[in-house]
């Protein structure tokens, strides 16, 4: 183990007389395991091996921007399902978001069905690390629906100043827009 090693999860490292297990390694029927792609490292004193994860995971974080889709819709609560991390990438698997109507607005608002609808794709900002579900608010002029479909004809909505417009339909909806809302 002098030069650099790559491992795959799963694949025995050594056997437990030699070293114990350590960061990203565990022990299984006597044989150390990799838990993660990566780089073995063995610490020679302390007869400890551990694996340097190749890449970690990516996890939305407080502060941080993110793209979602609305998945469900209630009078106090929506909850979206994340899949992209601004500035950081698209997550290999979707986390829940949850936005709560008292986090929606900077003003009172009676029913989140006023803001949000099913599909909407929305850009939101992360409020803590505790999750998943991680909360969701839509304070601010850059966050809110993005983009959105008319539920009638499934043609994307224009923004038409504080609305949203089909062309097909002409149907007008009301919703929490964001001043980025993708424009076409």
């Amino acid at each position: 183990m002098t030069r650099k090693e790559l491992v795959t999860p799963g694949e025995k490292v050594a056997v437990i007389e030699e070293y114990s297990a350590g960061e990203y390694v565990y022990e299984e029927n006597g044989f150390l395991r990799s838990a993660a792609l990566g780089v073995l490292k063995a610490d020679r004193v302390n007869h400890v091996l551990s694996v340097v994860p190749s890449r970690r995971p990516l996890i939305p974080k407080a502060k941080d921007t993110v793209y979602a889709q609305v998945s469900y819709v209630r009078s106090l609560y929506a909850l979206a399902r994340i899949y992209e991390v601004e500035g950081k990438g698209l997550l290999p698997i979707p986390f829940t978001g949850i936005i709560h109507v008292s986090y929606a607005l900077s003003e009172p608002v009676r029913d989140m069905h006023d803001l949000l609808r099913i599909g909407d794709i929305i850009r939101a900002r992360v409020l803590s690390d505790e999750g998943p579900p991680f909360h969701l608010t839509l304070r601010g002029r850059e966050f809110g629906v993005v983009l959105s479909w008319c539920p009638n004809c499934v043609e994307p909505l224009r923004k038409r100043g504080n609305y949203l417009f089909c062309n097909i339909c002409r149907s007008t909806y009301r919703k929490k827009i964001s001043s980025l809302y993708l424009t076409m």
